[in-house]
């Protein structure tokens, strides 16, 4: 079979047209409903440790919230 579209997650053919299969769709369609810690728990398979945690919340906040008047010194 020459000319055939894979699904870019798990490799099975799809229609053309499409990047992902119906089945990774339907696993990753709430991706965007998860706090970061859960995601990357669940796509790396691993328990984050109580530093981990708080580090990613602090880059979460940060990266979210950025400052208020920043533009003004740029």
């Amino acid at each position: 079979m020459d000319n055939v579209d894979l699904c870019v997650c798990c490799g099975s053919i799809i229609p053309e047209g499409s990047m992902v299969c119906l089945d990774c769709a339907r696993k990753y369609e709430s991706v965007s409903e998860k706090d970061t810690i859960a995601f990357i728990e669940e796509l790396c398979g691993i328990k984050l440790y109580w530093y981990q945690r708080l580090l990613l919340k602090m880059l979460e906040r940060s990266i979210k919230n950025p400052r208020k008047g920043l533009h003004r010194y740029l």
